[in-house]
């Protein structure tokens, strides 16, 4: 399993993955940069921690514009590589069994995605930092970032995330263009994007909304999330991950009986 996972990781070089990463867990908590120094009159608020406000801004823009795309971007070119070179089927002629190969295929996705998740309240603690060097009287150092909390909270929507990316592994293994399941992932966050907008039931039973209505986030009313096994799992995690283990062991047969003929 460590063979297929350090192949990946040199494999990815070569890909827009790691860029789709950085993009997302790097340089995305430095937009809410742009309204604390545009608006800083009407946001500075004395005499309560700055950054309550401050990871509720970057963890709604990520939950809701940057998790789900990442997540179809990263799967559906996860065989870019293979789909470019037209070796699919070079992989099959290994000393390396088909389940190694695809388990740690999306061992490899679940664990980049984690990476993002715990890069991002680093770099969104760095912004605030940064904001207290021209804007002082934010008075972000005067209070504790209550970093456990916050990675608490990513943890939830971490969980939240795993139905889509076990879908997207799905679509990725059992299309062979990456045009397909890259559409479709697209199409699911645009419907899932409008029914959480209304707060429609049905969001419960969309994955690629289960990101967006995890967290109360201010912008998304959470009705359909109701605790279901007290503070451990909420129905939209417990869900979520029951749609990974469907999804993974459907892909899982369909390469198990592929005919590498084909």
């Amino acid at each position: 399993m460590m063979n297929i996972l350090q192949t990946e990781w040199i494999k990815i070089k070569s890909t827009p993955f790691l860029y789709l990463i950085f993009m997302a867990s790097c340089v995305m908590p430095f937009f809410i940069l742009v309204p604390i120094f545009v608006d800083a009159y009407n946001m500075v608020d004395l005499n309560r921690n700055p950054w309550s406000l401050h990871f509720t801004g970057v963890f709604a823009i990520f939950s809701v514009f940057v998790v789900t795309p990442l997540i179809i971007m990263m799967a559906s070119t996860c065989d870019y590589v293979e789909h470019q070179a037209k070796a699919n089927k070079y992989r099959y002629c290994t000393p390396v069994s088909r389940s190694q190969f695809y388990f740690g295929k999306s061992l490899f996705l679940v664990l980049m995605t984690l990476l993002s998740f715990l890069m991002l309240p680093f770099f969104a603690i760095l912004a605030g930092y940064i904001v207290n060097l021209f804007l002082p009287e934010y008075e972000y150092t005067f209070y504790s970032p209550e970093l456990w909390s916050r990675i608490h909270f990513l943890k939830r929507i971490f969980l939240a995330s795993l139905g889509i990316i076990g879908i997207q592994y799905f679509l990725t293994t059992y299309f062979k263009h990456v045009i397909i399941p890259l559409g479709i992932g697209i199409i699911g966050y645009i419907i899932s994007f409008i029914l959480s907008a209304l707060n429609s039931p049905l969001s419960l039973w969309m994955p690629y909304d289960y990101p967006l209505i995890v967290n109360d986030l201010k912008m998304f009313k959470n009705d359909q999330n109701e605790a279901m096994i007290g503070d451990i799992l909420s129905k939209v995690e417990l869900l979520s991950i029951l749609v990974f283990i469907i999804f993974l062991f459907l892909g899982w047969l369909i390469e198990r009986n592929r005919n590498i003929r084909e």
